[in-house]
C-alpha cells in the first residue's frame, strides 16, 4: 500500500492571511491592507532643463582644454615617464640579479663548509 503523500497546497506561495493568536480559543485572521500606496519609481530624468545643463559647461570644458598639454608636450611627457619607469626597472632588475648572485656564492660557501667539516 503506497504511503500518504502529505504536498502543502501553498508551497512556495506568500500566505494571504496571517492568523493572530490572542488566547487560547480566539483567534482574528489579519489580512494584508489592499490600498497599501505604493512607492513611485525614480525617474531617470532629473527636472532640471538642457539649457541650465549646457549653461555651465563652457567654462568648464575651456579650463580641461588649456589644463591639457598640446600633442608635442604630451608626446613629451609620455617619453619621459617612459624613461623614468625604464630607469626604474631597470634598477630593480640590477638589484635582484645581485641578490640572486649572492645567494648562489652563499649556497656554494655553504656546500664547501659541509663538504669539508
Amino acid at each position: 500500500m503506497p504511503g500518504v503523500r502529505k504536498n502543502p497546497m501553498n508551497r512556495g506561495k506568500q500566505p494571504t492571511a496571517a492568523e493572530l493568536s490572542d488566547k487560547g480559543d480566539e483567534r482574528a485572521t489579519v489580512a494584508p491592507d489592499p490600498n497599501t500606496p505604493t512607492p513611485d519609481p525614480p525617474s531617470p530624468h532629473s527636472n532640471r532643463s538642457d539649457d541650465e545643463d549646457n549653461a555651465g559647461e563652457g567654462p568648464l570644458i575651456r579650463e580641461q582644454l588649456r589644463k591639457t598639454p598640446s600633442k608635442e608636450r604630451f608626446i613629451a611627457m609620455a617619453k619621459a615617464y617612459q624613461k623614468t619607469l625604464i630607469d626604474t626597472l631597470t634598477q630593480e632588475r640590477d638589484e635582484a640579479i645581485a641578490y640572486r648572485d649572492l645567494a648562489v656564492r652563499e649556497r656554494g660557501d655553504f656546500a664547501f663548509r659541509l663538504r669539508n667539516a
